[in-house]
């Protein structure tokens, strides 16, 4: 009988340790980030040469919403953006991401305003 749940235990083990080998690989996988690249090489590679709009106006919006989304404390990751480091379509991206969320917030706003 011992021989028996030795032998149970023995492949649950084995299993629950190919089950944590599974999820670090995962992980390792996500973490795992395209070598830094300065903005201009960025830039060349995802298409902001293309756009019309100067860098510099662009990240004067962005970091317009930046500020708002600090006052209506968004989430940390839209608040901590360094927008220096960000391509002309990364900005593009990030405003509008801030401009989803801020919409949401305003939606969620008028839901506690009308459920009262």
């Amino acid at each position: 009988m011992e021989t028996k749940y030795k032998d149970s235990l023995v492949e649950t083990v084995e299993e629950y340790i190919e089950e944590v080998n599974v999820k670090e690989r995962k992980t390792i996988a996500k973490k795992e980030v395209a070598p830094k690249m300065s903005v201009s090489e960025r830039a060349k590679i995802d298409g902001s040469r293309n756009i019309d709009e100067q860098r510099n106006e662009l990240q004067k919006y962005s970091n317009k919403l930046r500020s708002i989304a600090i006052e209506k404390e968004l989430s940390k990751k839209l608040q901590k953006v360094n927008l220096r480091n960000l391509t002309k379509k990364e900005l593009i991206a990030y405003m509008k991401k801030v401009k989803n969320e801020i919409k949401k917030y305003k939606g969620e706003i008028w839901k506690n305003y009308y459920n009262y």
